[in-house]
């Protein structure tokens, strides 16, 4: 391979791998909204995992991220793994919070943690400087055992001690 291919495609590789970094640390965990806006294409298409439609846009995706963290105390995504190849990269992510806001996925807040993970993909957009596109998959059974177990455990009776027990 030219050498100064392989040099432009290794610094290629280390800029998207630096985008899926900001991405969650800066954009989803300190809801950075200029880094937001930085590293997000104007047309980025953003699907996620609790919703089956396409956002298109940065302020389209902040409304989803807004509505997540309103829903989820303490949101927060840790990075586990980045796979990078030329223009796409795909990241393994814990994600946590506690569910004290809406409802999410039909169950009301339960006031409890919940921990599930994911895995999501990041397409460079065509001029190569912003994510173009980012496609969520998590584990959203997990994640409903977890809300309709604390939400059942809120809906069980105290148990009361037996008479002279």
């Amino acid at each position: 391979m030219d050498p100064v291919a392989e040099s432009t495609s290794g610094q290629q590789r280390t800029a998207l791998r630096k985008l899926v970094e900001v991405f969650y640390e800066r954009v989803w965990n300190a809801c950075d909204d200029d880094a937001l806006f930085a590293i997000l294409a104007p047309d980025v298409r953003f699907r996620g995992s609790t919703e089956a439609v396409d956002r298109v846009g940065p302020e389209a995706f902040k409304m989803y991220r807004d509505a997540i963290h309103e829903k989820l105390h303490n949101y927060t995504c840790t990075i586990q793994d980045v796979v990078v190849d030329e223009t796409v990269a795909f990241a393994r992510v814990w994600f946590s919070g506690t569910h004290s806001g809406g409802p999410l996925l039909g169950v009301p807040p339960t006031q409890r943690p919940v921990r599930w993970i994911g895995a999501a993909r990041f397409a460079l957009a065509k001029e190569g400087s912003q994510i173009g596109d980012i496609w969520v998959l998590g584990d959203l059974h997990s994640l409903s055992q977890q809300l309709q177990d604390e939400a059942a455990a809120e809906e069980q009776p105290e148990e009361k001690s037996a008479p002279g027990a």
